[in-house]
């Protein structure tokens, strides 16, 4: 979903400078691949503006002399040699060429990527048990003790999908008195290790775990469960152990899984079971410590900043839009504090440029500028944690207008989205918004615990709305017990900047934001 906004002053400025001379340098218009889908194609491509390359990813079974470009879109108005249609071969990096009113040499670099193969089953003669750990890609065949294991049949050998090439035949491997190494599509590695029987757990797993790994070397079983599992009340769902007419002390009536659990069989071996719980991850968003800065563009007059190492990252401010234009106007309204050499904050300052006001505004999303004056702006990135709130700190010294005192924005909104295209969704699932002409002359730190569903009580700029024009929500998601897909977080030196509102001279700084869990 994108939003169409007008820069008036941008076109102020065109009009200022329509009056000058045939020797009016060429507008700089930065020619780009922006979206590019080949066939075969594994996933979304990787495009870096800064490198001026385009990573695809096709199947491990593709052929690269034999591949063709589906789908690309460029820099409108650009145009592109060789010819993407007559391009094939994507054995070595192919050099494309956009043109504008300057060249931007680009290159495309397709790689195969790894294969995904599952294991179905690989049965051995005479065998006593089979292991496979499609998580380790490992196979252990259990023979009967005395078995000579330099000669032995593999009778079946299946996985999924098909099409990857199983390396050596699996008919032809005889011995397996050593670690056996098999790969699909001559990349993914598959080991097969044989052992003699003894007394041993052959399956060993707990209703609804994650996953479970049996360690023959350290006679031992590992067992991940949810982080939300009461360790002290489980069931076991699958427990086969060799010698079959054996005995074994406790057997599968355990539930208590809260420390580790000891079996001793009948000739004096003991196993020991392990049940953890997964840990979740405190997924925060990259580059939100403020400290590392890139500047985009020749120069630092002639570019803008933004945290992080290149475009690929989350965050985004109006500078980048207004650099964009055919005619650039760089606005520097977002600059690395106290400065770009040794950054520790992000600096936001509203200005006036020709007249019309410019906010400092930094967010994560994307916002792009093309043609004269127009920017499409689309707030968010992916995310799936569940925040309890958030934390920043920061200074604000809010200037008058029009007998009003200019306010700070600082908020961040979790959303959950459906569908795609024109079809998508967007759901506010929960907020936490600051919103304030206090003046902090010092750094404040600031701590908002998120609202997860329905907000009551609130400003209505708080709710959301389809009719928002810079952020169109449909309404609240029904359940607020579930993770979101998104995450916005924006920091604004003029709360009302976006309708070209504030005060000259506004200026706040920002020293980190961190998601609290």
């Amino acid at each position: 979903m994108k939003i169409y906004k007008l820069f008036t002053l941008l076109t102020l400025f065109i009009f200022s400078v329509s009056c000058i001379e045939n020797d009016l340098p060429y507008p700089k218009v930065l020619g780009e691949i922006l979206y590019i889908k080949m066939s075969d194609q594994v996933g979304e491509s990787t495009i870096s503006s800064a490198e001026q390359t385009a990573k695809v990813y096709v199947n491990a079974s593709s052929d690269l002399s034999d591949l063709s470009i589906d789908s690309l879109v460029i820099t409108e108005g650009a145009s592109i040699y060789p010819n993407p249609d007559s391009v094939n071969d994507f054995t070595d990096d192919v050099e494309f060429t956009i043109s504008t009113y300057q060249d931007y040499d680009w290159k495309v670099v397709v790689e195969k990527a790894m294969p995904e193969v599952e294991v179905l089953k690989f049965e051995v003669e005479d065998q006593r048990s089979t292991v496979i750990d499609n998580g380790l890609q490992l196979i252990t065949v259990v023979m009967p003790a005395e078995y000579d294991l330099t000669n032995v049949n593999i009778t079946s050998f299946e996985y999924t999908p098909e099409e990857h090439k199983l390396s050596p035949d699996y008919t032809t491997v005889h011995d397996l008195s050593d670690t056996v190494s098999f790969f699909f599509s001559e990349m993914l590695e598959w080991k097969v290790i044989a052992m003699h029987e003894s007394s041993m757990f052959t399956a060993f797993t707990i209703d609804g775990q994650i996953s479970s790994t049996i360690h023959f070397d350290s006679e031992s079983v590992e067992v991940l469960m949810p982080s939300t599992a009461d360790l002290s009340n489980l069931r076991i769902s699958n427990f086969h152990y060799l010698p079959e007419n054996s005995t074994i002390t406790p057997g599968d009536e355990v539930t208590d899984f809260s420390s580790p659990v000891h079996y001793l069989f009948e000739d004096g071996t003991e196993w020991v079971v392990t049940v953890t719980k997964e840990e979740v991850e405190e997924e925060q968003v990259l580059f939100s410590d403020f400290r590392t800065w890139f500047l985009k563009g020749d120069s630092e007059s002639k570019g803008y900043y933004l945290p992080g190492n290149n475009l690929t990252t989350p965050w985004r401010s109006g500078d980048k839009g207004a650099d964009e234009v055919i005619i650039p106007a760089h606005l520097h309204t977002v600059f690395p504090d106290p400065n770009p050499t040794n950054p520790s904050g992000a600096k936001l300052e509203t200005k006036s440029v020709l007249g019309k006001l410019a906010a400092g505004s930094l967010f994560t999303g994307e916002i792009h500028g093309s043609g004269f004056d127009k920017v499409d702006t689309d707030f968010g990135v992916p995310f799936t944690g569940r925040p309890k709130g958030f934390s920043t700190s920061f200074t604000y010294e809010p200037q008058p207008y029009s007998g009003t005192m200019d306010k700070c924005d600082i908020y961040v909104i979790l959303q959950v989205r459906e569908g795609s295209g024109s079809n998508e969704k967007r759901y506010r699932l929960a907020t936490a918004w600051y919103r304030s002409d206090e003046e902090v002359s010092s750094f404040k730190d600031m701590s908002l615990e998120f609202t997860y569903g329905e907000l009551s009580g609130v400003p209505d700029y708080m709710l959301p709305s389809e009719e928002n024009i810079e952020m169109p929500e449909h309404g609240f998601y029904p359940d607020k017990e579930a993770d979101p897909t998104h995450i916005i977080i924006v920091f604004a030196s003029s709360a009302y900047g976006a309708d070209f509102i504030g005060g000259v001279g506004s200026k706040m700084i920002v020293k980190h934001v961190q998601l609290d869990y």
